[in-house]
């Protein structure tokens, strides 16, 4: 459901297309900004683009997705209910995971995120009582047909 969201009709690398850097405008990854911040660290990997943010930014300082959709990649990662586990062989609907007591699904990428990390398929496994200053959760909003975001918007990855 995530990677759904996420995805917003895609089925490329990224919701902005298949080049990482064509999402300026879109995300808030490990950018120029950063690099300018950080320009010591050699052999990191970096988007081309400077959205002037260091660090986190503001929600929906960024473009939404087609499905209107904010900040699904970078800024911080979200918290998902699956537990964390290798894909099996085959096609998987919706995959939990097998063992309730083991890491659970971070996905979206932070702020400090290189470009291959914000992928919309990426995924990362933590467990519930670990502890990090850098991710977050998106608070799940009833479905209202009036609400904003129940029409696609013209965004990243929106051919409109």
């Amino acid at each position: 459901q995530w990677e759904y969201a996420c995805r917003a009709g895609t089925q490329t690398a990224y919701p902005w297309g298949d080049n990482p850097d064509d999402g300026k405008g879109c995300a808030n990854c490990r950018d120029q900004s950063f690099l300018k911040k950080f320009p010591n660290e050699k052999g990191w990997r970096f988007f081309s683009w400077d959205d002037g943010f260091v660090t986190t930014s503001p929600v929906g300082s960024f473009k939404a997705n087609a499905f209107g959709l904010y900040d699904m990649i970078g800024n911080a990662p979200q918290w998902c209910q699956d537990h964390y586990d290798t894909y099996g062989k085959g096609m998987a609907i919706d995959p939990m995971g097998t063992e309730p007591n083991t890491s659970r699904v971070l996905r979206g990428s932070w702020w400090c995120s290189y470009p291959s990390i914000c992928r919309s398929a990426s995924r990362w496994g933590f467990y519930l009582n670990d502890r990090d200053d850098n991710g977050g959760h998106r608070r799940r909003q009833p479905r209202c047909s009036s609400a904003p975001w129940a029409a696609p918007s013209a965004g990243c990855g929106s051919s409109t």
